[in-house]
């Protein structure tokens, strides 16, 4: 408080503080749309054919942050027991004791921990948990634009790598006469869409 006398009298002047900021945002919470998300997996049968399978049901929840998408997170799991492909013997073999053993560990499950901007898009870090092991990874991760439709708010989500299945303790093609073999891959291509949607804020 300043106190100044004029003219016989005085006035007293209040400072008042002002703080001006920027105001953030909270993150909007999205979940997966069923009709429009998959977990897709492919790998290579001897460097002749790329094998495909889809998972079953693959459910998506992400807090994303549109004013700064590294600050967004993802949490995504696909039932491995609904594993499918154009020829039933690729889905029991990988749902086998030697790969995945879907009857014991049913469920891959992704989340992330770190988003980062690079010059192509988006790298996306996290935990890949199956086989009953988790281990560090990272996916090239792209966003599509927001799509208003009936008063929801949609957006699409992508992740695509690669996984080595040895890293998890499978032991498929693990004889070390196939290990050293170059005809025969210990990875598989891993490509997750989700298709997201949120209430629009009052």
């Amino acid at each position: 408080m300043i106190r100044v006398k004029q003219a016989g009298a005085l006035i007293s002047l209040g400072i008042l503080n002002v703080s001006c900021g920027i105001a953030h945002a909270t993150p909007a919470t999205w979940h997966s749309d069923p009709m429009g998300t998959s977990m897709e997996l492919s790998f290579d049968h001897s460097r002749l054919i790329e094998v495909p399978l889809i998972l079953g049901t693959v459910t998506a929840v992400a807090q994303i942050d549109d004013q700064n998408l590294t600050q967004s997170t993802l949490r995504i799991t696909a039932d491995l027991t609904g594993l499918l492909s154009y020829n039933e013997r690729w889905p029991q073999q990988l749902r086998s004791d030697q790969f995945f053993a879907a009857s014991a560990h049913p469920a891959i499950t992704f989340i992330s921990r770190r988003i980062v901007r690079t010059a192509h898009g988006y790298t996306v870090s996290g935990n890949l948990d199956m086989h009953g092991v988790s281990r560090p990874v990272d996916f090239a991760l792209s966003w599509s634009d927001i799509l208003t439709y009936e008063g929801r708010r949609f957006r699409g989500v992508t992740l695509t790598g690669e996984v080595n299945w040895h890293d998890f303790g499978m032991t498929y093609q693990d004889e070390p006469q196939l290990r050293a073999n170059p005809e025969f891959g210990n990875t598989f291509k891993l490509k997750i869409n989700a298709e997201l949607s949120v209430s629009p804020p009052p």
